[in-house]
């Protein structure tokens, strides 16, 4: 379990001006969000080992950026939290826009085995490898498939909207169209409600 006082005290650390201290802190900070941060990739990228690197490269360009980070003093835990968290998303992002391809995992043959006690990455894992199984079987486009993805990881239609280049509108009205086929799966009916997506109507906004 995170201890807020220790992390505040982290973050004053590599706010500081001392190379030293601010070295430490990071190394204490990257001890505490280290299994976390990595989870969080793992559930975007094919490869373990791109996890890792994706893991080193967040914390290097925290270290870069330090001086753009200026948390609330009364939430220092919490402000750095978020912003380490959206550092690894954008490097994620970033890496899969260099390989030019879309950041996909391999098809999980055990899709009926999701438990509430998994952790991020091993359900990320199964709606990539149920949503791959889908196109697979011709009953989603990839285009759809990787649509559906990114709301699944949290993204927002306008979010999604400004990465395929295309209306909000136009990207609601794709997502929406897919959910009759989503709901046609059991597993991925459980999937949809462990992500928070409301399949058996109109779909989440």
């Amino acid at each position: 379990m995170i201890d807020d006082s220790d992390v505040a005290g982290l973050v004053r650390g590599f706010r500081g001006g001392d190379p030293e201290i601010v070295c430490a802190a990071l190394q204490g900070l990257y001890n505490i969000y280290k299994r976390g941060i990595y989870n969080f990739l793992r559930g975007r990228v094919r490869d373990p080992r791109d996890a890792e690197d994706l893991l080193h490269e967040t914390f290097l360009s925290a270290l870069k950026a330090r001086g753009t980070f200026s948390p609330d003093e009364a939430s220092l835990g919490e402000g750095f939290s978020k912003w380490i968290y959206a550092i690894a998303k954008n490097e994620w992002r970033q890496h899969g826009r260099s390989r030019r391809q879309e950041p996909t995992l391999p098809l999980d043959e055990d899709l009926a085995q999701l438990k509430p006690g998994d952790d991020r990455g091993s359900r990320m894992e199964r709606w990539n490898g149920a949503l791959n199984e889908l196109v697979g079987r011709g009953r989603l486009t990839r285009r759809e498939a990787d649509m559906l993805w990114r709301r699944v990881i949290g993204f927002s239609n306008a979010e999604i909207a400004q990465e395929f280049g295309m209306p909000e509108e136009t990207v609601k009205k794709t997502t929406q169209r897919t959910y009759p086929r989503l709901r046609n799966n059991a597993q991925l009916r459980l999937l949809a409600i462990d992500a928070g997506i409301e399949i058996t109507k109109r779909g989440r906004s």
